[in-house]
């Protein structure tokens, strides 16, 4: 414990009395590096909307300004901005629905999905998951569609819809072991 009381952080720790004194110093480089790692992942998220935000004020009105405002969305919704992630999102459905991109519009309906899941408005994202999925089957979209089921039987799944879950999710794995893909079946 002597090691311990150097670190004034981990001395006013009421578990520092548990920690050995050899790993006291692996604990402190952890926890330094777990405060520098989280700056530092912030910094990029935010210079990654940053340079999102200064492509969507220069694109013209075009399916590239879809992609910048569906992948700015998914930047703010990874940051817990929900405002922003749900208004960037909507903005890309509009500007797809615009240049009739059926692709656009269905990444647009799943970044608003996901957004509403993160927020517990769990009919919002049944509304727009269903939406989204309808696209992807127009354009035999498979992968796509596996993400929506997977999104939709989650949903229900949050819902206690357990009946719905087990469809929505076994649609999901069939796409997804027929793909091959072994990370996604994982889910």
């Amino acid at each position: 414990l002597d090691v311990i009381s150097n670190f004034k952080c981990l001395s006013r720790c009421p578990f520092a009395t548990f920690i050995e004194m050899r790993s006291s110093n692996t604990i402190c480089l952890l926890f330094l590096s777990a405060i520098f790692c989280t700056q530092e992942i912030a910094f990029a998220q935010q210079n990654k909307i940053d340079s999102l935000i200064a492509l969507v004020k220069n694109d013209k009105e075009d399916t590239n300004k879809v992609n910048h405002l569906y992948w700015l969305a998914r930047e703010y919704q990874g940051i817990s901005g929900f405002q922003s992630a749900l208004t960037n999102g909507k903005l890309a459905l509009t500007l797809a629905k615009e240049l009739k991109w059926k692709k656009g519009e269905a990444l647009a309906y799943h970044s608003i999905a996901s957004n509403y899941y993160y927020h517990g408005n769990y009919p919002e994202v049944l509304t727009n998951a269903f939406a989204s999925l309808k696209i992807k089957e127009e354009l035999g979209d498979k992968a796509g569609m596996a993400d929506s089921y997977t999104v939709i039987g989650i949903a229900y799944y949050r819902r206690g819809n357990f009946t719905e879950t087990v469809k929505y999710s076994t649609n999901a794995l069939q796409i997804y072991e027929q793909a091959g893909n072994k990370q996604r079946r994982a889910l």
